[in-house]
């Protein structure tokens, strides 16, 4: 049911038949902080993320102080295009796959798959090239200033680093950082892409808008909502082309998405850097990769057909891409989502 609260998703359980067994996937609570939390919601590991290629770790019904801030949100797709051959077949890109956990280091295991450490878990980001670790799943730090969830992918010999970080005072960053084991691939110079799917639901699953503004998210003006799907890509050099921010139209609160500058700005392979969509159950991701030139590639233009997206339910898509080459540093991309109105 869309738009659902916290408590009925506590008891989520899906449940799958395969052969004759069955298996049962459960949406883990989590409030932060512990005594008089602000931060609510519950999330899915990898290994148990919807989609036909995962989609890394999903947080579901997220709420700040006890109002609706996100339906689900996750990453449906990462894909990878290389400057030349050598790797990627015929194409020079991979469709990859965020279901996969891969070990990295956490202390204070306090069950199968959940970490809460008291020291920043070490993941392949802090020595590019090579693993170690023994911890699969995600760790969870509950700090005084912020409240961290990582966890480590692979797919193949790439290894893919998520975060979510929360903060006190109603902003989110997610993360997502992109390095490697060592193979001959790392050698040859590439672009890796990760899109999130940020399903809003500020306050209810209706009567949302999104809005272009000013490029910067200290500028009071000027804010024009989008009336219909539609998307854009950021100016190169980096620049946005105008702030997003999505609002409820009856309580004005919301939130900005400003843009990173280490997220780039798309190619024809990467497509494009931000969609607002109206919200379809058929429409969480993109349905894998295609046959043929470009199938690696994202495809949810598809779904671009003129739909009226002030205030609906909608869904907004945000593209992040870096651009590696050997020796490379582990570069964090994502934005930052603000708060703004009455919370």
């Amino acid at each position: 049911m869309r738009g659902s609260h916290f408590a009925l998703l506590v008891l989520l359980l899906i449940v799958f038949s395969f052969s004759g067994s069955v298996m049962a996937q459960t949406c883990n609570p989590l409030s932060w902080p512990d005594v008089n939390p602000v931060w609510s919601m519950c999330w899915v590991p990898p290994d148990l993320s919807s989609g036909p290629d995962g989609s890394g770790l999903e947080l579901h019904d997220v709420q700040y102080k006890g109002q609706e801030v996100l339906h689900k949100a996750n990453i449906p797709v990462l894909n990878v295009l290389y400057d030349q051959g050598g790797c990627g077949g015929p194409y020079f890109s991979y469709r990859d796959w965020a279901s996969e956990l891969w070990p990295f280091q956490a202390n204070n295991v306090i069950s199968p798959g959940v970490a809460e450490p008291t020291t920043a878990p070490v993941t392949t980001c802090n020595h590019p090239g090579t693993d170690g670790g023994s911890f699969s799943g995600v760790a969870i730090q509950k700090g005084k200033d912020s409240l961290t969830l990582t966890t480590q992918m692979a797919a193949g010999w790439y290894r893919y680093i998520q975060k979510w970080i929360f903060y006190p005072d109603g902003s989110f960053s997610p993360r997502f950082a992109f390095t490697a084991f060592n193979s001959a691939c790392i050698y040859h110079l590439h672009t890796h892409n990760v899109y999130w799917r940020l399903d809003f639901d500020i306050d209810t699953f209706t009567d949302d808008v999104v809005d272009r503004g000013p490029h910067l998210i200290t500028d009071p003006c000027c804010w024009t909502p989008l009336t219909t799907e539609t998307s854009d890509k950021r100016s190169s050099p980096f620049s946005n082309t105008g702030l997003w921010r999505v609002r409820n139209k009856s309580t004005g609160r919301g939130y900005v998405i400003v843009d990173n500058p280490a997220d780039g700005v798309a190619d024809t392979f990467g497509d494009r850097d931000r969609w607002v969509l109206n919200y379809h159950a058929n429409e969480e991701d993109d349905g894998g990769a295609t046959s043929g030139p470009g199938g690696d590639a994202i495809h949810i233009d598809k779904f671009l057909n003129g739909e009226n997206v002030d205030g609906a339910d909608v869904v907004v898509w945000y593209h992040a891409g870096h651009k590696h080459s050997f020796p490379f540093s582990c570069v964090p991309v994502g934005p930052k989502i603000v708060p703004f109105g009455s919370w």
